[in-house]
């Protein structure tokens, strides 16, 4: 099948640079349930008898043969001989490819321009058209809600198109929206794991926990080495009060991927809210050495040492948790407390302040005990 569709994507290609129509920014591979269409069937044969035309016109004209020969090399990366991704076709990698073939096209405008002076109209024209075309094509590509909605207008079966554009509305936090994309690609594959996973967080963001929970039950039984998985239906555990089979779940994720740094990130929180400091220590710690720059860790870190009365080494995880990431109120709330702990009651103030700003409430008793300290006379 490989030779099949390699003959036939050259022709694709050849196709869209005169007529780019119905264009898509994913190509399907043809069903595997399925005999090939005749398209593909005759291509071998249709290229044979291409190459042969060319060889027989680069005799006189041997632009011909070097644009041509240009183009077959530079493009028999992306004729999916040997598979790279997920998509037969990739329009957008044929920038280089195209060069021979508009080497080809510009001399014959010139033999044409030679000819007739008045031809330079026609290659006039059809650059305008392709501007144009391009023009109405980059809106389209402005986003991945536009990109993955033009992809479900034009082919409203394709299954990862509502999955991909669920997971762009999961960036955003909309996530209901997420959801009903989700829904829609499983009514078109059951077993799609991939939208199966990301429908799982949309249910867990959306407050049914219990929901989310059998969500990721199903993505581990089609896919028993998910470890990512295993990590999100840990948390849900977590968030439902099950620490035993949170625990369980994020023992197992790292058992199958030992460097995914959020298992023992996760991991960690758990065993602090079990007042296991040091083990919690230890997974944060490690989760450090995997991902130095993750604001969370900084944070839950911080608030492990809190915990423990480490008040120094919990504002120095805090303070780097607010360098990498300014806009959680979360952080300037919880080194607020730390700072209230150590006696610094105008920092503490100037965090609430900034927390407040992103919108978290502090205790009315804490804001006066910060305003109004007790004096302690020796």
């Amino acid at each position: 099948d490989r030779i099949f569709f390699a003959c036939h994507n050259v022709f694709h290609y050849l196709y869209k640079l005169i007529l780019p129509i119905h264009q898509y920014n994913f190509y399907h591979y043809p069903p595997i349930d399925q005999p090939l269409n005749f398209k593909y069937l005759i291509s071998p044969i249709a290229l044979i008898g291409l190459c042969y035309l060319i060889y027989q016109m680069g005799k006189k004209h041997r632009f011909l043969s070097f644009g041509f020969l240009f183009f077959f090399i530079s493009i028999s990366t992306m004729l999916q001989i040997i598979p790279a991704g997920s998509a037969i076709i990739a329009e957008r990698y044929t920038y280089l490819p195209y060069i021979g073939l508009y080497f080809v096209l510009g001399h014959f405008s010139y033999i044409l321009f030679e000819k007739n002076k008045s031809s330079i109209a026609i290659p006039l024209i059809i650059i305008s058209l392709l501007a144009f075309k391009s023009f109405t094509r980059i809106e389209v590509w402005k986003n991945d809600e536009t990109l993955w909605s033009n992809l479900i207008q034009k082919k409203p079966d394709a299954r990862n198109a509502y999955s991909n554009l669920g997971l762009y509305y999961l960036r955003q936090n909309k996530y209901q929206k997420a959801l009903s994309n989700l829904n829609m690609a499983l009514e078109i594959s059951p077993d799609y794991h991939f939208a199966i996973a990301k429908r799982a967080t949309a249910l867990f963001h959306l407050g049914d926990i219990k929901g989310s929970i059998s969500a990721y039950t199903k993505a581990i039984e089609i896919s028993p080495g998910d470890y990512e998985s295993y990590n999100l239906r840990g948390a849900a555990y977590f968030e439902n009060g099950d620490l035993e089979n949170a625990l369980s779940d994020y023992n197992k994720g790292i058992s199958l991927e030992k460097n995914f740094s959020t298992l023992y990130l996760n991991r960690g929180v758990l065993y602090a809210s079990q007042k296991k400091y040091q083990k919690a220590l230890d997974d944060f710690n490690f989760s450090e050495t995997l991902e130095p720059y993750n604001s969370d860790l900084f944070y839950n870190r911080g608030i492990c040492y809190l915990n423990m009365g480490k008040i120094k080494q919990s504002i120095s995880d805090l303070d780097k948790a607010i360098s990498y990431n300014p806009k959680n109120g979360k952080y300037y709330q919880m080194r607020a407390y730390a700072f209230k702990f150590n006696e610094e009651n105008q920092k503490a103030i100037g965090d609430v302040k900034k927390a407040m700003e992103f919108g978290i409430q502090f205790n009315e008793s804490f804001l006066y005990d910060l305003e109004y300290p007790v004096e302690v006379h020796q």
